[in-house]
């Protein structure tokens, strides 16, 4: 029997780890070895999870993925109460970490719950059952932020000002900002991400990368219109788009395909898939920048924080946890010829930007602040 405490995650998502929130995860278990950590996700048939991981099924019926959630808050509910009464965990002692407020519901029997935000999700466009289904996460939030007794973590300050705290800044990063409220931004390992020469390039030279999972949300296909215009100038009619990620959204990813097509650079734009953790800083190293474009539901992108620290430039959107971080920011009408000014500066941006996230964004500052922040639940 350990004599560590459990730190229970409740995620939608974690297994395989092919995306910010799973890293995210994965760090945590890394950095913070004095618990017995135990996630509880959504899970997936035919997939074998790992010793710590409890993938739930919910219902074959439920295709609608709000439905889905819903069902999921349902069953963990279930399961952790017979994983009480087993014995396994004590509802006394050990912490649970939601991943969004939206799994407080499945959590009741907890005396020590943490909620932490990975970015604004309620947000973005969609049908009236999809705005509904925002809205009702945004009063999950407001109503929950509202009691005290729960304490909060936030990747970045775009969530707390939506929730009504105004007065945040990035002088606050790694603080307490509030009775059982911190400010911490996501942090990378700048040992593994750093600037090296490439012996062997797994991508095409000249590569311009978008390391996003296949959603609507990343804003791909602006980037592709974007990309299109820039092949145009002759200094870069030899550059590669190598859009790097799972493809989450088959109707998405097909529309983008179609649109490489229509504009004439689909020889031009690769769609890589999900690569692996390992080959992620060599992926970095080997492209010349890397866009994020995202048009809603963003924190502090641990995919721009990671190239940054590389020194490979990035180019992103201002939105969400996106405007805190030390990216190029460029709009929808203008992203073209900031893409150009970046490849012509790239070493220069590429430094500048290299420097702050190396100093700012490391793993020890954030392994720091998250034991302090579970101090709180120290028995």
């Amino acid at each position: 029997m350990s004599d560590k405490k459990n730190l229970i995650h409740i995620s939608t998502h974690y297994y395989p780890i092919n995306g910010g929130q799973q890293i995210y995860i994965k760090n945590l278990i890394n950095t913070l070895p004095e618990y017995k950590h135990f996630v509880v996700q959504l899970g997936v048939d035919g997939i074998d999870y790992p010793i710590n991981t409890l993938g739930l099924l919910t219902p074959t019926f439920f295709n609608y993925k709000a439905i889905q959630f819903y069902a999921f808050n349902v069953i963990i509910k279930r399961r952790l109460n017979e994983l009480i009464n087993q014995g396994v965990i004590n509802p006394e002692i050990d912490i649970v970490l939601c991943h969004y407020a939206f799994h407080l519901s499945a959590v009741t029997r907890f005396k020590n719950i943490l909620v932490l935000s990975h970015g604004v999700e309620w947000d973005g466009p969609g049908s009236i059952l999809r705005k509904i289904y925002h809205y009702h996460r945004f009063l999950i939030n407001k109503i929950a932020i509202n009691k005290y007794e729960l304490s909060f973590i936030a990747n970045d300050i775009n969530y707390y000002k939506k929730l009504g705290y105004e007065k945040v800044s990035c002088e606050e990063y790694f603080y307490q900002i509030d009775e059982n409220r911190w400010l911490i931004p996501n942090c990378i390992d700048t040992e593994k991400f750093s600037k090296f020469e490439v012996n062997f390039s797994i991508l095409p030279i000249n590569s311009i990368i978008v390391p996003r999972n296949i959603v609507p949300q990343r804003g791909m296909e602006i980037v592709i219109k974007s990309f299109s215009i820039l092949c145009k100038e002759s200094d870069f009619q030899d550059f590669n788009l190598i859009i790097i990620g799972a493809t989450y959204d088959v109707e998405y990813y097909q529309l983008l395909k179609l649109l490489t097509k229509k504009l004439g650079v689909e020889s031009k734009v690769i769609f890589y898939g999900s690569a692996k953790s390992e080959d992620m800083p060599n992926l970095f190293n080997s492209a010349a920048m890397t866009v994020i474009f995202s048009l809603f539901r963003e924190g502090t992108s641990l995919a721009a924080l990671e190239s940054m620290s590389c020194g490979t430039p990035v180019i992103t959107s201002n939105v969400g946890g996106l405007k805190e971080i030390p990216s190029i920011k460029a709009d929808e009408l203008n992203l073209h010829v900031v893409m150009a000014d970046v490849l012509r500066n790239r070493s220069l941006i590429g430094k500048r930007q290299m420097d702050i996230v190396r100093k700012t964004y490391n793993l020890s500052k954030w392994k720091n602040s998250w034991r302090n922040a579970l101090l709180r639940f120290k028995t």
